[in-house]
């Protein structure tokens, strides 16, 4: 299709393609990642083939390379292909291109979430990209993370000690009395034997709990954050509502700009949801619930929680320009809503018990 078609390609279109020239199964629509996607063809040595990533890592000063993609070692390799997919992404201009917000990310250093924020803030004053939705709430313009594992784990202890992330989701098994590498791309948790290889003191069940200690607390973490959004998103429905009512915006009878008028007279609240929800998502979507760089995590939704209580303080603020008052929404006032399922969907599935159980045990 080419890179320029592809990205203009609505998906299910893409897919709707595949079946039609090669069938169902791994071999047409339902094809995933294959050895060519990592792997050289001639050698089998390591190579990335992503051009948004290799885009992305040119951008941070990285040398673009014909035959591996960048330029780097091996070693760095068992990184970088797993970082050309587990990432955070957006669409770009009218023919939607696939791009990575990564050229506020320095080379060789460790990714922080302001990086982003400053990337995006850059990118919405100039009109480039604004928003990735709408909330229908608020109607504050936000942003969606998709899998940032690739700049969460850049911090964490395991990226400094040089493990890579092949290391401990691809570990070195014998096979009929061969080493080969798992390419089966599992949770270490499995079967630890990726983790025994480096905390060869530690036991099977001390390395069990050591895990699930971060992971709880920072489901504890996300679970304040979320509550603490949830309390600015109804601060900020209450306010809507009666600005609506004020007569500055009420004599305004197109109800797109009179929404729009309201949106000004609180930017800096919509603002503060803006980036404590970037947060939160940002480890919500990271998919290793802190375990990558827990000391990250909790930085971020520590901040997350922060905004979000600034976010109701700018809101009494311009509220009360307009002789509007009210009760702001305390902290743990508004319980975190279970899950909605759907049945039969790829996406509202349960979490894992360690998360359904750190979740009961830090609901306020």
């Amino acid at each position: 299709m080419g890179w320029e078609d592809f990205n203009r390609t609505p998906y299910w279109d893409t897919v709707a393609h595949l079946e039609a020239n090669h069938g169902k199964g791994i071999n047409g629509s339902e094809m995933g990642s294959t050895c060519a996607d990592c792997h050289t063809p001639d050698d089998m040595s390591l190579r990335v083939t992503r051009p948004a990533f290799i885009n992305a890592m040119v951008s941070r000063g990285y040398e673009a390379d014909e035959r591996y993609g960048i330029k780097a070692t091996q070693a760095e390799m068992r990184n970088h292909v797993c970082e050309q997919c587990h990432v955070e992404y957006y669409f770009k201009g009218k023919d939607k291109l696939l791009t990575f917000p990564w050229d506020t990310w320095p080379k060789d250093r460790p990714f922080k979430i302001e990086m982003m924020e400053a990337y995006y803030d850059r990118v919405a004053a100039s009109g480039e990209f604004a928003k990735d939705w709408t909330h229908s709430t608020t109607k504050a313009p936000m942003l969606k993370m998709q899998h940032p594992e690739a700049e969460m784990t850049s911090s964490g202890r395991h990226t400094r000690d040089g493990v890579a992330c092949v290391d401990c989701h691809m570990p070195k098994k014998m096979v009929n009395g061969e080493e080969l590498t798992d390419h089966n791309l599992d949770s270490p948790l499995n079967d630890l034997v990726a983790c025994k290889s480096c905390h060869s003191s530690q036991t099977e069940p001390e390395i069990r709990k050591m895990v699930q200690d971060v992971q709880r607390h920072t489901s504890g973490e996300l679970n304040r954050a979320e509550v603490a959004i949830l309390a600015l998103i109804g601060d900020i429905k209450t306010v809507r509502q009666e600005l609506a009512l004020h007569k500055d915006f009420s004599s305004i009878k197109d109800k797109t700009e009179r929404e729009a008028a309201i949106s000004k007279a609180i930017e800096p609240a919509l603002d503060m949801h803006r980036r404590a929800s970037m947060r939160w998502d940002f480890v919500g979507a990271e998919n290793s619930t802190g375990i990558h760089s827990p000391r990250e995590a909790w930085r971020i939704l520590d901040d997350a929680e922060k905004q979000a209580r600034e976010g109701q303080i700018l809101l009494n603020e311009a509220a009360s320009k307009y002789g509007i008052s009210f009760r702001l929404t305390s902290k743990g006032a508004i319980p975190v809503p279970p899950p909605v399922l759907h049945p039969g969907n790829i996406v509202g599935s349960e979490p894992p018990p360690i998360t359904q159980q750190a979740d009961n045990q830090c609901a306020p």
